[in-house]
């Protein structure tokens, strides 16, 4: 127990090539950045550079001309998402993209 304590809030990496193969349509949440963003209508949002939040509560950093852009990883809400495309397209509620802009 006492060697676990000391390895408490220890940030574990893997490296790439050392990563398990997964099922289609799952990704790693690093698989994500440089992903074109657009709306089902065709409108290019930008580009994502950061996932944040935790398994429960994910959200898309867009970079966007007008500044980033949080967008919630949500099925509802990513429609779409092309990891070897590396285009993830959304439908986002009225005012999403203009209501998060940081």
């Amino acid at each position: 127990m006492n060697q676990a304590r000391a390895l408490a809030g220890i940030e574990l990496r893997v490296p790439l090539d050392r990563l398990a193969s997964l099922p289609p349509e799952m990704f790693y949440r690093h698989d994500l950045v440089g992903c074109s963003v657009e709306t089902t209508n065709g409108l290019h949002v930008g580009e994502v550079t950061e996932v944040e939040g935790t398994l429960g509560g994910s959200r898309l950093v867009v970079a966007t001309p007008r500044g980033d852009v949080l967008v919630p990883l949500a099925a509802e809400i990513c429609r779409a998402i092309d990891v070897a495309g590396k285009r993830i397209v959304i439908e986002p509620p009225e005012g999403l993209l203009e209501l998060n802009q940081k």
